[in-house]
Order: structure tokens, then C-alpha cells, then sequence
């Protein structure tokens, strides 16, 4: 079954995929170039054990539930959108991962069951990078699913903002990781 709503993103980045990669999952870089989420915060009493046993280091880690700080155009200005969002970290591979696709790093999220119950709505967000055939440069590609009763509502309301904000995350991504290359 399709899903409601499927924003996505994507850009060709003259860099690294492991210098993509890395900015992806560190999100102590994130406010110098992620305009979309600026910020993220681990929750720790609703992360894994496994992922709060060492001390944050701002790394983006399995098991993690992390509190987005979102910012969205709005009228020409970048705002803050009001509560962010929870995201649980279910997703994290890199080409050294057994199993793993060859030339491919992913990170993904779903929203937090605690942000919102999943019969109400859920979601899916994929990063991929994927190395060129020489591995000097990479395509960074980025979408979300949205299903549930609930995603008709933020397709309508927000959905737009959502694509913008992807598009955003993409652009910034390729502007900071092509810095000093």
C-alpha cells in the first residue's frame, strides 16, 4: 500500500561520501549548516540503554531518540517550528557493515510513538549516500513516508514546509561537505 505522502530531496555532492556521511551523523555539526534541524538533542529516558551508557558525544547513534529543533520558511524567513519533533534512530549503516550494500551509508528515523501514537501516524526518514563509481564524489539522496490517519492532515497543512525543509537539508549538506575539497 502507497503511502500518504512521500517528500523527498536529493543532490550530486563533489565531496567524500565518508565526509558526507560524517556531518550526516554528527550532529554537533548540524548548526553550522543544517538549516532545516539545526538542532538535536538526545532524550535520554526515551533512547535504548545501549545508546546512553557512554556520554553524548554527538554522534547520531542506534536506539537514540532524538528532540529535532525545526525551522521551516516561512514568508520568506526561517522560524522555528513550535514543539520540534521526536525522532527514534532506527537505522544506521555504513559499506564496512556486514551484509551492507557496497558504496552505501544510511541513518533514518521514525517519529517517536511518544510524540504521536503510530495508529495516528507514522514515519520514515532515509539519508542515503551513495559513492560515484570512483568514490570521489557522492549523491545524497533524502525521503519520508507519512501513513496513518493523521499524515492526510500534515500533507495538507504542512507538506510543503516538509519538502522545503528536505530540499534545504539537501542544499546546505552539499554547500558545507564541498567546503575546503
Amino acid at each position: 500500500m502507497a503511502s500518504v505522502f512521500n517528500p523527498t530531496a536529493s543532490s550530486t555532492i563533489a565531496a567524500p561520501p565518508e565526509k558526507v556521511f560524517a556531518l550526516l551523523v554528527d550532529r554537533s555539526t548540524w548548526p553550522r549548516w543544517n538549516t532545516f534541524i539545526p538542532r538535536a538533542d538526545v532524550v535520554p529516558e526515551l533512547s535504548a540503554p545501549s545508546s546512553t551508557t557512554t556520554p553524548d558525544d554527538g554522534k547520531v547513534r542506534l536506539g537514540q531518540t532524538l528532540k529535532f529543533t525545526v525551522q521551516a520558511r516561512i514568508f520568506g524567513s526561517l522560524r522555528n517550528v513550535p514543539g520540534g519533533s521526536l525522532e527514534l534512530v532506527n537505522m544506521l549503516s555504513t559499506p564496512d557493515d556486514a551484509g551492507a550494500e557496497r558504496g552505501v551509508w544510511r541513518v533514518g528515523w521514525s517519529q517517536s510513538p511518544k510524540m504521536m501514537p503510530d495508529w495516528l501516524m507514522r514515519t520514515q526518514r532515509v539519508n542515503e549516500v551513495v559513492a560515484d563509481a570512483d568514490g570521489s564524489g557522492c549523491t545524497y539522496r533524502t525521503y519520508m513516508t507519512f501513513d496513518g490517519p493523521m499524515a492526510y492532515v500534515v500533507k495538507w497543512l504542512t507538506g510543503w514546509m516538509i519538502q522545503d525543509g528536505l530540499i534545504m537539508w539537501a542544499e546546505c549538506l552539499k554547500e558545507e561537505a564541498e567546503k575546503d575539497v
